[in-house]
């Protein structure tokens, strides 16, 4: 439409004039319920795999933000969790969960100090083979999948899908828009605006005029 009015109407050259594209929104992936997200984990075998699903879910935490925690990184005393470096190369601290912090205690007696015995602050939390190796993302995504089909989950969600389930708890529930980006460690808030386009209504307690209607 522009190319015409300016080189019909107005008799202009185009030449090789470019026009950018508008900013397209971003789209998120499905969000499971918490039902099914509990299912979910309570279907994940591997304790180390369980917890890594739990914190993304009860934290709001990336992939990569989790599998970079090193064992100091847990705060139970603040019950926060210190996430390094996110993906905008900050530094931000997450909410710890009560009843993840019981399962991390777990996982660790259990898992971590059966296989690697002694420990350093600055080990990792979630390890691969051994306590200095970090386990990759991908390995993550393929046992992501393997729980879904064990607990016959047939929606198409990824790992990335805990932690918007995270955020969209929280709308749910009436937490303010800028405490939600503080968690996620959104910049702008603008990314937080699009998980009302996920959230329930039923539950933020929204009516329609028909309710409204009735208690007049």
């Amino acid at each position: 439409a522009l190319k015409y009015i300016l080189t019909v109407v107005l008799k202009k050259d185009w030449g090789n004039k470019q026009i950018p594209c508008e900013r397209g929104y971003k789209t998120y992936t499905n969000v499971l319920s918490h039902a099914q997200t509990m299912k979910l984990i309570e279907h994940t075998d591997a304790i180390a795999f369980k917890n890594i699903f739990l914190l993304m879910y009860s934290s709001g935490m990336r992939v990569s933000e989790v599998l970079n925690l090193r064992i100091a990184d847990i705060d139970p005393n603040r019950m926060q969790i210190k996430i390094r470096q996110s993906k905008n190369g900050a530094s931000r601290r997450a909410i710890l969960s009560p009843k993840a912090l019981t399962s991390l205690r777990e996982y660790f007696k259990k898992h971590w100090l059966k296989i690697n015995g002694t420990y350093d602050p600055e080990d990792f939390l979630f390890f691969s083979v051994r306590k200095n190796t970090r386990i990759s993302s991908n390995i993550i995504g393929r046992e992501l999948k393997k729980s879904l089909v064990k607990s016959c989950i047939q929606s198409k969600v990824t790992c990335h899908s805990l932690r918007h389930g995270f955020a969209v708890a929280l709308m749910e529930n009436g937490v303010p828009f800028n405490t939600i980006a503080e968690l996620m460690g959104h910049r702008s808030l603008r990314s937080t605006r699009m998980y009302t386009k996920l959230a329930d209504y039923s539950k933020m307690g929204i009516k329609t005029p028909l309710e409204y209607m009735e208690t007049e």
